[in-house]
């Protein structure tokens, strides 16, 4: 899977350098569509391995875990902090792109 994305990765970039050279709309739109399809779909595909490992003993108790909630509640509230993070960090880093631009 790994390996997969970053030869999406890969393809996408190279794609992003040609980009300007393209001329039709059409193209462009399809490139554009194909991108956010494909980031959205290996986003999914994130969240489903970040949420996925903790499902086996989520039905039972595990040592050291509160009986209440379980790993499940502690999971999904890692899980919700973590994609809070991953989004301040993506908004700080375009706002400071968009700075750097106006700057430029």
């Amino acid at each position: 899977m790994g390996t997969l994305a970053f030869l999406c990765c890969m393809g996408f970039l190279a794609l992003d350098v040609y980009f300007p050279q393209i001329s039709s709309v059409k193209d462009r739109k399809k490139a554009v569509m194909a991108d956010i399809g494909v980031s959205a779909f290996w986003s999914f595909m994130w969240f489903v391995g970040f949420c996925s490992p903790g499902q086996p003993v989520a039905g039972g108790q595990a040592r050291g875990q509160p009986t209440e909630g379980g790993w499940r509640r502690n999971q999904s509230r890692h899980c919700i902090l973590l994609l809070l993070h991953l989004h301040l960090g993506g908004a700080d880093c375009a706002i400071l792109g968009e700075a750097k631009e106006r700057v430029i």
